[in-house]
């Protein structure tokens, strides 16, 4: 999941099944609208770079192509 979300860049990352971590992490969002403000804008940039439709067929196409041995 790293890959696509960069803790504390894109987003934050809580440990599975850890509910004082989802709180905290929460808390944080609540507490700090330039850090949610930072991380939308860091996301969306993030999203139109990487994950784009044009983005992803062209890498899905290289894909069939390569597994087809073209």
């Amino acid at each position: 999941m790293g890959w696509i979300i960069g803790h504390m860049e894109t987003g934050l990352l809580v440990k599975p099944g850890d509910v004082d971590d989802l709180v905290g992490a929460l808390q944080l969002l609540c507490q700090r609208p330039d850090l949610r403000e930072r991380m939308a804008e860091a996301g969306r940039k993030r999203f139109n770079a990487v994950f784009r439709i044009d983005q992803v067929a062209d890498r899905i196409s290289s894909l069939y192509l390569e597994v087809q041995g073209l």
